[in-house]
């Protein structure tokens, strides 16, 4: 719905980008329909959308295509989840439960800062929940949604790496998923996987086809992380476990000191997580502390890990002093 008290940039983006019949929305959603049996229904309210918005983009420009973009990446991840065998199960409780015209609605998140969607059986529509903030690159908003199909049926629980952001799909807390009980008490080191269990072990490969895909497989303990320290300035944390990076990623960032020399006060250690290559969904496997005013110290990092996150240290494989290796074989709730 184009109003006229938007911008008239805005208005032709608008006709150019979603409602032309030429526009990749437009031939994407129609193949979507062919696709699913069903029309599908979208119309944003786009006064609305840009209220909400507009503080978060500095060139009116970029607003509707970077909508458009987020459109087009659901229809082709939705496509991929109707046509995936795997997903036969899903697709039939979907189908049974929708109407003959497939309604999606574009909302505001109050949460979160990547692309969503949640399908609403009581209200049998689909939503597109759009972020407070600048989108992120197109590969992040194809995993996140992907993530969100893949878990469109599945109950929510505290193990689920990537819970719906928008308050209309889930009222879970930001931190479900990990589960930490702040206890003195210091972890036992752990030897690595002994002679006696290996020999134990299956003599057979597993049947490709049998394995989970990378997200399942990560969620299983034991969960593992390795600390690198490679420059003076910079600390590399790899993890299996997304959730313990996540938690980590969101104490480090609030307890950062600003650059008193700069008027802005940016933060001296910049706290970026960064997506794993592997997998279909949303995925992060990777922290990166880089500073930006000096060295970096790695201790804040392995006293979290050991007191807070309660990993304990394998101790074979300390390096010099600048790698070190932590595992947890207690799985969180």
């Amino acid at each position: 719905m184009a109003s006229a008290t938007l911008p008239l940039r805005l208005r032709s983006n608008i006709r150019d980008l979603v409602t032309s019949p030429t526009s990749a929305v437009a031939i994407r959603t129609a193949s979507l329909g062919k696709t699913i049996g069903y029309p599908i229904s979208l119309d944003p309210e786009w006064p609305i959308l840009w209220a909400a918005l507009q503080p978060y983009y500095d060139d009116p420009a970029t607003f509707i295509p970077g909508i458009a973009r987020v459109i087009v990446s659901w229809c082709d991840v939705f496509t991929a989840w109707l046509e995936a065998e795997e997903n036969e199960d899903g697709v039939e409780r979907l189908l049974e439960e929708m109407n003959p015209v497939v309604k999606v609605v574009v909302e505001v998140l109050t949460t979160g800062t990547r692309p969503s969607t949640a399908w609403l059986p009581g209200k049998q529509l689909f939503v597109i929940g759009l972020p407070k903030a600048v989108l992120p690159p197109a590969g992040t908003i194809h995993a996140g949604l992907s993530s969100d199909f893949l878990s469109l049926f599945a109950p929510l629980s505290s193990s689920s790496l990537d819970a719906p952001v928008s308050t209309i799909a889930s009222e879970d807390p930001e931190w479900a998923d990990v589960s930490i009980e702040p206890q003195n008490r210091t972890p036992a080191a752990l030897p690595r996987q002994s002679i006696a269990a290996q020999e134990s072990a299956s003599d057979r490969l597993p049947d490709l086809a049998l394995i989970p895909r990378p997200e399942e497989l990560l969620r299983r303990p034991p969960y593992w992380l390795l600390v690198s320290q490679d420059m003076d300035n910079r600390v590399v944390i790899q993890g299996s476990h997304a959730p313990s990076l996540e938690c980590m990623e969101a104490y480090l960032k609030r307890w950062c000191r600003g650059n008193p020399h700069r008027v802005d006060r940016p933060p001296v250690v910049e706290v970026k997580m960064e997506q794993s290559a592997f997998g279909v969904g949303l995925m992060n496997d990777t922290l990166v502390l880089q500073g930006q005013a000096g060295k970096v110290s790695v201790m804040l990092v392995l006293v979290f890990i050991e007191s807070v996150l309660e990993y304990a240290p394998v101790l074979e494989t300390s390096t010099a002093g600048r790698v070190w290796e932590f595992k947890r074989v207690k799985g969180f709730k």
